[in-house]
């Protein structure tokens, strides 16, 4: 059974810096959504390792070594990993935030149907109180003025007592239900508010996906420039020490 957590998703801030899992995701209710977060937390501890690390690998070699190019790749793989693991972790959350607000709606639903039972009973309940009262009522007034009613009267008596109680009981019922139906419309608007914070971060973080894409593909075309500019290919040919040759239609003393 899925748990009714009416918890938002706080921002992780994946957007900005490389960071770890999140530290308040839904409740993970199976070892298969464990295993999302752990690998979510190790593919980012791993790309954040290889970044922080990049410029000082790349820094002690010549633009044209193919370790600068290696490099890079490697860091722009790690950075597909992870987000493929946050990926599956946040489709993970996403599903079971699905299923909360399908199950909170067709909750809500029942309890719409239940209130509308539950008032159909304290109506019906209020009129039988009502008539019971009032012939409780004129029979008492009765019994004062006609003999041999008082029988009657002891025993009209309790039963309009419980008809009272019965319609207590009634209204008592109505105001539960009242309040179930509230709680259940906060717990639908919760589970919406969170749908969309979850949809936000999912967004947010494909698009700082695709800008790590660019900034590595980036990286790579600066090393090639580079490489083009200082590499032997753009050194000036040297100039030979040797004396040049007379030209053939001279000769010699």
């Amino acid at each position: 059974m899925v748990s009714f957590a009416a918890l938002l998703i706080s921002a992780s801030g994946f957007a900005q810096t490389p960071a770890p899992a999140p530290q308040n995701p839904l409740p993970k209710s199976n070892a298969a959504s464990l295993d999302l977060a752990q690998a979510a937390n190790a593919r980012s501890t791993e790309w954040s390792t290889l970044a922080s690390g990049m410029e000082q690998r790349v820094a002690r070699l010549l633009p044209c070594d193919p370790r600068v190019r290696s490099a890079i790749e490697e860091v722009s793989r790690a950075s597909d990993a992870r987000f493929t693991a946050l990926a599956a972790y946040w489709q993970d959350v996403a599903t079971q935030s699905q299923q909360q607000s399908a199950a909170a709606a067709k909750l809500l639903a029942e309890s719409d149907a239940r209130l509308t039972a539950v008032r159909d009973d304290r109506a019906d309940a209020d009129k039988e109180q009502a008539y019971v009262s009032q012939q409780f009522a004129d029979l008492r007034q009765s019994s004062a003025k006609q003999w041999g009613l008082s029988e009657a009267v002891d025993a009209l008596g309790p039963i309009a007592l419980a008809k009272r109680e019965a319609a207590a009981r009634a209204t008592e019922r109505e105001k539960l239900a009242e309040q179930s139906k509230t709680s259940l419309m906060e717990l639908v608007r919760t589970s919406e508010a969170r749908q969309a914070a979850i949809e936000k971060e999912r967004q947010a973080m494909t698009a700082e996906n695709n800008r790590w894409r660019e900034y590595y593909a980036a990286r790579i075309a600066r090393a090639q420039t580079e490489c083009q500019l200082t590499g032997p290919a753009a050194a000036p040919a040297p100039r030979s020490s040797a004396a040049p040759r007379p030209s053939a239609g001279k000769k010699g003393r």
